[in-house]
């Protein structure tokens, strides 16, 4: 079965959730994935982050979960992944 695995997303320090936190766990996601044939790993990081490495509050107004845009914004992202691997959630 495939899977689909997403970056953690940008937070911010003051949820003691730095960018540099982040990017480390992230990097081991991308290690552990490298090689896997079933595991497709999604780029949510670059996706959602701003210049400094932490979450937009206007798509993450707590800083840490998304709201109705950012939500839009993962879906676009996701469904053409899911489609690719013809999991049936990359339409409408």
């Amino acid at each position: 079965m495939p899977i689909v695995l997403c970056e953690v997303m940008p937070s911010s320090p003051a949820k003691k959730r730095s960018a540099a936190q982040i990017k480390d766990l992230n990097a081991r996601l991308e290690k552990s994935a490298k090689g896997q044939a079933k595991v497709t790993l999604v780029d949510t990081w670059t996706l959602f982050a701003d210049a400094e490495g932490n979450a937009k509050v206007e798509e993450f107004p707590d800083l840490l979960h998304p709201n109705a845009a950012g939500y839009d914004k993962w879906t676009r992202t996701l469904r053409p992944v899911f489609a690719r691997l013809r999991l049936g959630a990359g339409r409408q």
